[in-house]
């Protein structure tokens, strides 16, 4: 089968990712996992990432979106600084 010229995708809200992949979109951003990672919950950010394989497969990754703080900022303030 040939690549596809185009595909699907859509940054969701109020957990809708699964249900939009479902309907047919091809991958959803992955929000969720943004925000977990700048609340530095590691057993958040863990859970999310041991989803099913089709969810994980569809998902979109990013760190940074326009109309949201700078990735480095967030994490400036959840990582302690390390000793010299």
């Amino acid at each position: 089968m040939p690549d596809p010229i185009f595909f699907l995708s859509r940054k969701t809200y109020w957990d809708l990712d699964w249900n939009l992949q479902q309907l047919g979109f091809d991958y959803t951003y992955d929000k969720k996992l943004t925000d977990r990672l700048g609340n530095a919950l590691n057993i958040d950010i863990r859970e999310h990432l041991q989803a099913g394989t089709e969810y994980q497969r569809k998902s979109l990754r990013f760190l940074e979106n326009h109309d949201e703080d700078r990735a480095v900022a967030v994490l400036v303030r959840i990582v302690p600084k390390q000793p010299r």
